[in-house]
């Protein structure tokens, strides 16, 4: 049976209430999303996470493995057993499609956050 490797996200979101000072609104929301201040006090909004959608996913082809465990792909071994070829899940996703194979398209239904 084939295995896939997914990237879920689950995303949450983060807010602050900030104090800025500034001539216009119009220059006070440039300051409030600018990178000049800080993130140190957020919060977490988990009551306005959104629903777990895909993103990546690539069929494991033959001849690797994949170990959940250890968050690797694991190219065939050799006579001894030693693995030949390791790779991370996120590099076996997003890096050297000749090696590793094409991204799959993701049905809508599992990307839509509605």
């Amino acid at each position: 049976m084939p295995k896939f490797v997914i990237e879920r996200q689950y995303l949450v979101p983060m807010y602050q209430h900030i104090v800025v000072e500034a001539e216009t609104l119009e220059e006070a929301c440039k300051k409030g999303i600018s990178d000049d201040i800080s993130w140190d006090s957020q919060e977490m909004d988990c009551d306005g996470a959104r629903k777990t959608t895909l993103t990546f996913a690539k069929v494991v082809a033959e001849g690797y493995e994949a170990n959940q465990t250890h968050s690797l792909i694991i190219a065939s071994r050799d006579p001894k057993g030693l693995p030949l070829d390791m790779l991370g899940l996120a590099t076996f996703l997003y890096e050297d499609d000749v090696k590793t194979g094409p991204l799959l398209e993701i049905p809508a239904q599992f990307t839509e956050d509605e």
